[in-house]
């Protein structure tokens, strides 16, 4: 059985998660996933800094006499509880952005051009 473009276009579209397939819902759809694979690259960012953050402090205490241990540990700001919060700005600013898009593309009607 063969399937045209116009079929598969279709098929897309009705298996958008909670849509009927419209092209508000296509356009949607894309909106969310690509603003949401923009804050994920932003956390795996963090993720990094917080790495090397934990290798810088992991160094300075090797090398520093024992004395000063007690500095070093003040000195490191990026505790969990620092990245977790930062976590969940991330996460919150992300979805905020996606509600706030999704509500000004109601004032829009879309046609995806075929």
């Amino acid at each position: 059985m063969k399937h045209n473009a116009s079929r598969k276009r279709n098929n897309f579209m009705d298996n958008i998660k909670g849509s009927g397939g419209s092209d508000a819902d296509i356009v949607n759809f894309q909106i969310r996933r690509n603003i949401t694979l923009l804050f994920k690259g932003h956390l795996e960012l963090m993720e990094d800094i917080a790495d090397e953050h934990d290798n810088a402090m992991r160094k300075l205490m090797e090398k520093l006499p024992q004395e000063y241990r007690d500095y070093v540990e003040l000195a490191d700001y990026l505790n969990e509880q620092k990245f977790e919060m930062l976590r969940r700005r991330i996460l919150g600013k992300g979805n905020d952005c996606i509600r706030n898009i999704e509500e000004e593309l109601k004032k829009f009607e879309i046609t995806v051009k075929k």
